[in-house]
């Protein structure tokens, strides 16, 4: 047995909650486990294991971004409803709103789709257009009042963190530019003249 059960059942758990889009923190999925070790200790071991379970599983990672089910909103609306007469005046405003986000963690917090949906929402009241009967009658009819509710709640978090998006400041670019000149290895930058120098050697090698 090369590794503890206990520790691996866990992940497991956590591992499952990111696979059903149950958003929970790595500080908060520890708070709920009763257990003598420390908390910090914990969650490293969780966090450590956790790529390894996965390699383990075969389990097959892809990034999916938020400009596909966004153009797929669009197509909807023109398609479900004919009264809105150009549909593509939300793109300019909807465009803008994804691209400003990704200086946000939401990324990470919501799925695509969800995003997409905020984008669409946000353009249409930029842009005076009402997308009431779309959204209630025809995207959320099938939903309860407190599934409604919750998507309304995600879509206000989502806009919330596009609002709340710092300012850059320059000075903190600048240092984090020239910190990372310092960490990085130039042996691996094809513009250095240490990788000229490898791989210059190297090809003398092969010779």
């Amino acid at each position: 047995m090369e590794y503890h059960p206990k520790d691996i059942f866990l992940i497991c758990i956590y591992l499952a909650c990111k696979i059903e889009e149950f958003n929970i923190s790595i500080h908060q999925f520890i708070q709920n486990i009763k257990s003598n070790e420390e908390k910090e200790e914990l969650a490293n071991a969780i966090l450590n294991l956790e790529m390894l379970l996965m390699e383990k599983l075969n389990f097959e990672l892809r990034v999916h971004n938020f400009y596909r089910p966004f153009e797929g909103f669009l197509l909807d609306v023109k398609t479900r409803c004919p009264e809105i007469a150009n549909v593509e005046i939300l793109r300019n405003f909807g465009m803008e709103f994804l691209d400003k986000i990704l200086n946000t963690d939401a990324f990470f917090l919501y799925p695509p789709s969800q995003i997409a949906l905020t984008a669409i929402v946000y353009s249409s009241s930029k842009n005076k257009i009402d997308l009431d009967r779309y959204c209630q009658s025809i995207l959320l009819s099938a939903m309860n009042n407190d599934e409604i509710k919750h998507v309304c709640k995600i879509i206000k978090n989502i806009n919330r963190l596009h609002k709340e998006i710092p300012v850059l400041n320059q000075e903190e670019i600048n240092r984090i530019e020239k910190k990372l000149m310092n960490c990085y290895s130039a042996e691996n930058d094809p513009r250095s003249k240490s990788f000229k120098e490898l791989n210059l050697k190297s090809l003398n090698e092969d010779d």
